[in-house]
């Protein structure tokens, strides 16, 4: 199911949460994406576990298949972080107080985006990752859609892949899962919201 954001200009709710990323132990590399809408849209689905299944059953290398994947279009604008696994630095970032310190990987960070689709290679190696949803907006109130896949090597099939789904609609974390650490670099994000409360 989809789930609100707040605006940073209207009392109650919360204009920021995050969503745990498990990453399955030989996944090649795991894809997410966004989108938000002013109002629920019955189309908002983004079906990316059936969007990768398709291609890759077609034998298209997953390469393309990232270019080819595609996210229905919105009315609304979302920031989306990849965060690494590191529980003070999510705080940092729920907190709105810390704008200047904490990190995220830039690289796959979405501002003002009507549409974010983002695939992170992980080189085998299971974990955990956060990903961290702002609404931008000073006003409106927005309805946020995540899909979340792993891409999963076919061990019987070296030129093949399967894809796992995960798609999550609340900021519940059901594991804690393994640290993953990641040698690409980190820079601070600066804020873009106009209010501390949360």
């Amino acid at each position: 199911q989809p789930f609100e954001l707040n605006s940073a200009g209207n009392i109650g709710g919360t204009t920021r949460t995050y969503l745990p990323i498990i990453i399955p132990d030989g996944s090649v590399a795991i894809s997410y994406a966004v989108r938000s809408t002013v109002g629920y849209d019955a189309k908002s689905d983004i079906k990316l576990a059936t969007q990768f299944t398709a291609l890759l059953s077609g034998n298209v290398m997953l390469a393309k298949a990232i270019d080819l994947i595609s996210v229905p279009s919105s009315n609304a604008t979302v920031d989306v972080f990849l965060l690494p696994h590191n529980s003070n630095n999510l705080n940092m970032f729920l907190s709105k107080r810390y704008d200047n310190q904490w990190v995220a990987y830039t690289d796959y960070t979405c501002l003002n985006s009507l549409g974010c689709v983002r695939t992170y290679k992980v080189g085998g190696k299971g974990g955990t990752l956060y990903l961290g949803l702002r609404n931008p907006s000073w006003t409106a109130k927005i309805i946020v859609t995540v899909d979340v896949v792993a891409i999963i090597e076919d061990p019987e099939h070296q030129s093949s892949y399967s894809s796992y789904n995960e798609t999550h609609s609340s900021n519940d974390e059901n594991s804690a899962g393994q640290e993953y650490n990641h040698p690409n670099l980190f820079s601070t994000i600066e804020n873009t919201d106009n209010s501390t409360n949360t």
